[in-house]
């Protein structure tokens, strides 16, 4: 049994650019697929760490050592199809937004599609302006959003839409990026 010696990378996110970036060192020629127009996932959102750390800094250089890596072939606007075949030998089909479609072969397939914001339905979020989602915020960082110097006091609810019957769970990121 022979693997092909080529991979799939779905999902241009940290988690997907980092996963193409560590088959491509290991000699994997890597397609990596991105359904929207740039690199960065949820990251382009995303303003600093918990320790203060520039996140569009350090997300600019990831994407400049993806589109820079000769084994990586970056496929924006496009979603996957179609995949068949087994384990080591897969044939997988995408179309792009222009509605074309492109087909390979390939032996490891990775998916780091990410996750979605939560958009509650509580606390007024959508009908008073004023409530925003932690990603929400975090663009109005970055973009240096001028309503921002007008602050004096700023409220962070906890667990909304998680830790209730439906959703007993932690999200596990919202309390760590609120600090």
């Amino acid at each position: 049994l022979s693997v092909n010696p080529t991979a799939l990378v779905i999902g241009g996110g940290i988690a997907g650019m980092t996963s193409a970036l560590s088959l491509a060192k290991q000699g994997y020629e890597t397609n990596l697929v991105e359904r929207d127009n740039r690199l960065g996932g949820q990251a382009k959102d995303l303003y600093k760490t918990w320790k203060g750390e520039d996140i569009q800094h350090k997300l600019s250089e990831l994407i400049h050592e993806v589109e820079n890596e000769s084994d990586i072939h970056v496929h924006l606007n496009s979603e996957l199809i179609g995949v068949e075949g087994f384990i080591g030998n897969f044939k997988s089909a995408l179309r792009n937004k222009a509605g074309e479609e492109i087909a390979f072969e390939h032996g490891v397939a990775i998916i780091a599609t990410g996750a979605s914001e939560y958009k509650p339905d509580e606390y007024l979020y959508k009908k008073d302006s004023r409530i925003k989602t932690s990603l929400e915020l975090d663009g109005m960082f970055t973009k240096n959003d001028p309503s921002l110097k007008s602050l004096k006091t700023v409220v962070f609810i906890q667990c909304v839409g998680s830790r209730e019957p439906e959703h007993p769970y932690c999200s596990r990121v919202c309390c760590t990026h609120s600090i």
